[in-house]
């Protein structure tokens, strides 16, 4: 279902998180937006591959592909 908890495993930093799916999207939206605004470059290369590999959207998302998408996009944040 997506409303449950979802648990994602930052294994590179031997950490466990579990939120609700929304947090977790909003949490994503938020850092690639800020991070788009800082980074001409960041922005430039998401803009390019959503244009060029498309973007299936958080929501539409599995539970495994929004924790991979997690993962990829917020491990910096939570290695703390």
């Amino acid at each position: 279902m997506k409303n449950n908890q979802l648990t994602v495993d930052f294994k590179d930093l031997n950490l466990t998180v579990t939120k609700n799916r929304d947090e977790w999207i909003k949490e994503l939206h938020k850092y690639v937006l800020a991070y788009c605004y800082e980074s001409c470059a960041y922005n430039d290369n998401t803009l390019s591959d959503f244009l060029m590999h498309g973007f299936k959207g958080y929501k539409n998302m599995t539970d495994e592909e929004l924790a991979e998408e997690i993962v990829y996009e917020l491990e910096s944040v939570y290695d703390k």
